[in-house]
């Protein structure tokens, strides 16, 4: 438990914006809690640390006027905190929106969070082979717009990952599965053992389920967006456990942590709207036992091996949603010669950033959409912009 309060603490303290820095963590959505240690944990956490200071101070009466410090209220969401700041002058109309989106969140969560029994994901995974499920319309909407990110993201992205996750128990302090339990959990992860098209999905195999893990916080931060939108929000930010979103601000700085370092920021650049996501292996892997031998096995699964990613550090992804970017942050899992090449190809903003052959040296690769990357002060990191060479 004091290891969850010190995680949830940092959190709070870094989810807001630190000067004119917003700081991402590589992976640092990743922790997952029982409900009985997150209602602890968020009773363990003193009113004064579980809000902001912005929150704590006399709400104003200046109506709809935007105002530069705005108002902000943070929450513990899908296994993590979420920020939201809102520029308004009125800070009645913005805690009354904010709790609109923890309210959406919420009812998010309750559908996907495969971490809960009673959620209409976790049904669907539990529901016999051969058996049709009708899922709501919702559900199957959400699904379709998946497809339509991961269409060309088959090689390092996929949403039927929860028979590899079981395999290496990753939620259940992690192991080593042998060669032939993780050929039986492949299989399992394939197109064909779910039917998740049309009105009607089945499950056709047993150990077959969708893992919502690597998309789920994207899904939500988009939602939330939409939903601040149409109650005439035009400008806001979200910090959702590391993943920022972005709408209708001036360009601000976005700083980028340490992959092995998370309190240390170590790069920034500016951004003005749009989702950026950072993922990572180098902190919330597991170290498990495999015979006399203890091995680190990251979070990360390559969905084309079965595997966790060999790549150690961190991937930032830059992209108009927040769903989008999440699931291009998984583009760790080629790499960075083959990522890179990848993210090129289809225009995407991407960042690799790992240790050099000297460990004190951070080393970084850029896609060439990504924007101008600058070097904090008082750090080693360099980074290669990498760009299509021109025909000709």
């Amino acid at each position: 438990m004091q290891e969850v309060l010190k995680t949830i603490k940092w959190r709070l303290k870094n989810a807001l914006r630190i000067g004119s820095c917003v700081v991402l963590c590589s992976g640092c959505g990743s922790l997952s809690l029982s409900a009985k240690e997150a209602l602890s944990a968020k009773e363990a956490l003193s009113a004064k640390e579980a809000l902001s200071a912005k929150e704590a101070a006399t709400p104003g009466t200046g109506g709809p006027a935007l105002c530069a410090d705005g108002f902000s209220r943070t929450a513990f969401l899908m296994g993590t905190v979420l920020d939201v700041t809102l520029p308004f002058c009125n800070h009645d109309l913005a805690g009354k929106m904010t709790e609109e989106v923890f309210a959406e969140i919420s009812r998010v969560e309750a559908m996907l969070s495969t971490w809960k029994a009673g959620s209409e994901l976790s049904r669907f995974n539990a529901s016999p082979v051969g058996q049709g499920f009708v899922p709501s319309a919702e559900l199957r909407s959400w699904m379709v717009r998946l497809r339509g990110f991961t269409a060309g993201a088959g090689d390092f992205f996929s949403p039927r990952l929860a028979p590899l996750i079981a395999a290496w128990g990753l939620r259940k302090g992690g192991r080593v599965p042998d060669a032939v339990e993780l050929k039986r959990a492949l299989e399992a992860s394939k197109e064909g053992a779910l039917e998740i098209d049309g009105d009607r999905w089945v499950r056709r195999d047993p150990l077959a389920g969708i893992e919502e893990g690597g998309f789920g916080k994207g899904l939500a931060l988009d939602l939330a967006a939409a939903l601040m939108a149409q109650k005439g929000a035009a400008s806001f930010r979200m910090n959702f456990g590391g993943q920022i979103l972005l709408k209708g601000e001036a360009a601000q700085v976005i700083g980028i942590s340490d992959p092995f370092d998370r309190e240390r920021v170590v790069l920034g650049f500016e951004f003005a709207s749009g989702s950026v996501s950072t993922s990572g292996n180098s902190e919330h892997g597991l170290t498990v036992s495999k015979g006399k031998k203890k091995l680190r096995v990251g979070h990360l699964l390559d969905p084309r091996s079965g595997r966790p990613a060999e790549f150690q550090g961190s991937v930032t992804a830059l992209a108009p949603s927040g769903l989008e970017a999440e699931i291009l942050s998984k583009l760790m899992i080629l790499g960075p010669e083959k990522g890179i090449e990848w993210a090129n190809r289809e225009g995407k903003a991407v960042l690799f950033l790992g240790r050099g052959r000297s460990r004190s040296v951070l080393v970084g690769r850029a896609s060439c959409a990504f924007p101008e990357l600058k070097p904090q002060a008082g750090t080693s990191v360099r980074v290669r912009q990498v760009c299509p060479k021109k025909a000709g």
